[in-house]
């Protein structure tokens, strides 16, 4: 934990809805040392599209074999994401029950997570060293409940009601979303992962469009986004602004879960950058040489040929 996390702790910033000043500092504390992990997310980054830079003869093509994106997705090949190993362990005999049903409930939420998101995860915590997955609740995947005005006698409402309990009864309404940890600050510490702040360019119209009420500095353009989340409270700033909240968002705990391979010896002490790195980090100055050696030869080889 940072001073400045230390310091806002004691003042009491964690006992209510955090004030803007306190969001901002943490944001730029956090920006400060996570910037050279962000600078090697963008570089990795480079590395898997193509487009890393490279000495060449003038007047021929960049030769860059698509060796960074072959290791990143192979080894994201190796990961069976839809056969995972989910165990909880009885702390006694008496707890056995409960322990399977806890086990069973913990695979069907990994199952009902759709789409690529999971292979995504992975493909991600290889790149960049680790990443993050969001579950959010998602209001349209569970049933309104039938209100009695709109039905004409009490029969009618006691049969849309049972229709109504048995499709909640198998409605999950959690959405899980990737999440960039080039674009994410979090909490640090060893202790216990207590806050977030997910940040990124948002279109100024996008957001006026949601929030009306904002007054942004112009009508077009970009400006600075950023999502506070904590283990109670949660906030949307644009532009340095509130535009919704802060409020408590009754999840019960911090919903950033992060995904971590274990490619360094350490993941819990250190510098970030040195604790999170891909497959990629080391094997760089490799990879800049075949593609400087391979752009050389295609070079020789069409003015001499």
């Amino acid at each position: 934990m940072t001073t400045l996390e230390m310091q806002l702790l004691a003042a009491g910033a964690s006992k209510g809805p955090p004030s803007i000043e306190d969001v901002m500092a943490l944001y730029v504390d956090g920006k400060g040392r996570f910037q050279t992990f962000r600078q090697q997310c963008e570089k990795a980054e480079e590395f898997y599209f193509g487009q890393f830079i490279i000495p060449h003869v003038e007047g021929f093509d960049i030769v860059r074999p698509a060796t960074a994106r072959a290791i990143v997705n192979i080894a994201t090949d190796h990961v069976d994401v839809d056969n995972v190993a989910i165990d909880v362990i009885a702390p006694s005999a008496r707890a056995k029950a409960r322990a399977e049903r806890l086990q069973r409930f913990y695979i069907g939420t990994w199952n009902q997570i759709k789409g690529p998101v999971l292979r995504t995860a992975v493909k991600q915590a290889f790149l960049y060293g680790i990443t993050w997955l969001k579950p959010m609740y998602n209001p349209d995947m569970w049933p309104d409940s039938p209100i009695f005005d709109d039905f004409d006698d009490e029969v009618d409402y006691k049969a849309a009601l049972e229709e109504f309990l048995d499709k909640r009864r198998i409605a999950f309404p959690l959405d899980c979303k990737n999440v960039n940890p080039k674009n994410l600050i979090w909490d640090d510490s060893r202790t216990k992962r207590k806050w977030a702040i997910e940040y990124y360019d948002r279109a100024v119209r996008e957001i006026g469009a949601r929030y009306p009420e904002w007054v942004p500095g112009t009508d077009s353009g970009l400006t600075d986004w950023m999502e506070y989340w904590d283990e109670e409270w949660y906030g949307f700033i644009a532009g340095g602004q509130w535009v919704e909240g802060p409020h408590r968002h009754y999840y019960g705990f911090l919903p950033f879960v992060p995904v971590i391979p274990g490619n360094t010896p350490e993941w819990d002490s250190g510098y970030i950058h040195l604790r999170f790195q891909g497959l990629l980090t080391p094997v760089m100055n490799l990879l800049e040489s075949q593609a400087r050696l391979a752009s050389q030869y295609e070079a020789i080889i069409r003015q001499f040929a």
